[in-house]
Parts: C-alpha cells; structure tokens; sequence
C-alpha cells in the first residue's frame, strides 16, 4: 500500500487495515486522538464509505 499513515492507535477501527489507515495519508493530529476514529462494529459498510468521503474532502483530500 502506497501513501497510507502508519496507524497503531486504534486496531480496532474500521479503516485500520494490518496496522495502516487505508483513508488517510497523514494521520498527524498534533498530539490529540484521531477525530476520524470508530469502532468497525459500530459502522455499516456504507457508513463507512461515506464518512471516508466526506473526511478526506473536507480535509484537501488526503485519502487514498
């Protein structure tokens, strides 16, 4: 996977794919928590789909 963040804070989030964010490039949030993180218990995959989109728009596009 090219130009995916590193990710070991949440394992159990649902873009969390063998320890690397399969949405964001950058995941450096200046020492505080991933405001992108949720449980993937928690999310339908449309859910899922649609708040990558919607973050990595609202973010100048850094999702891969």
């Amino acid at each position: 996977m090219a130009n995916v963040a590193k990710c070991s804070m949440h394992m159990d989030c649902f873009a969390n794919r063998d320890g690397r964010c399969g949405c964001l490039k950058d995941n450096d949030f200046g020492g505080r928590d991933c405001p992108f993180y949720k449980s993937s218990r928690d999310m339908s995959r449309e859910e899922i789909e649609a708040s990558c989109r919607a973050y990595t728009e609202s973010h100048g596009g850094n999702g891969s």
